[in-house]
């Protein structure tokens, strides 16, 4: 049987694929990223294959390898200044290189072109959890304050209880002891 990289266009049969070293290699590489990111990595190698001829499994990789550490250490470094980056954000961007191909020039030289593109991604992506981060301490605010709303609403019912049935009036202690067993924290207003 012969088989044809996809990425890199390499020629062969399945026993050239699975006993190459190299070839081995890139499997364990691209296995070892996220699911997500595995096929558009493979499919970005392909952006450095030599016009007229198949890029060497060496020099896959290599490509791959250098994807790899960056995506491992979860950021780039451009102009001296350093951007995280997710998995994500690099399948994102090695995606909308393979969407855009035609405006490349080819074959890719360096990483360069994905830095730029993941530094740009970096400040959205923080950005967005940054938003929902703040969107999740607001979701847990309320439910304190609902917590608390319903202490002091119960609070506010015992009060009147205890004025209708003639009982005592709670002390300052009581009311606070009253909202602490009721979920409205320590404060009593």
């Amino acid at each position: 049987m012969r088989l044809t990289c996809a990425a890199c266009g390499a020629h062969g049969s399945i026993e050239q694929f699975s006993t190459d070293s190299d070839a081995r290699r890139l499997v364990e590489l691209v296995a070892g990223v996220p699911a997500d990111v595995g096929p558009v990595l493979v499919r970005y190698l392909g952006l450095f294959r030599p016009h007229k001829r198949g890029l060497t499994w060496d020099r896959a990789v290599k490509i791959a390898a250098e994807v790899v550490a960056m995506i491992q250490a979860g950021e780039v470094e451009q102009r001296g200044r350093r951007y995280p980056a997710s998995p994500a954000i690099f399948a994102s961007a090695m995606q909308q290189m393979l969407d855009h191909r035609e405006r490349l020039e080819l074959p890719m030289t360096s990483h360069g072109y994905l830095v730029r593109i993941v530094a740009g991604e970096s400040p959205r992506e923080a950005a967005r959890a940054e938003t929902a981060q703040e969107s999740l301490k607001r979701m847990a605010s309320n439910e304190r304050l609902g917590a608390r709303s319903r202490a002091i609403a119960e609070l506010s019912s015992e009060i009147a209880r205890r004025k209708r049935f003639g009982e005592p009036e709670m002390s300052e202690q009581e009311r606070k002891d009253f909202l602490r067993m009721n979920g409205g924290g320590d404060d009593a207003h």
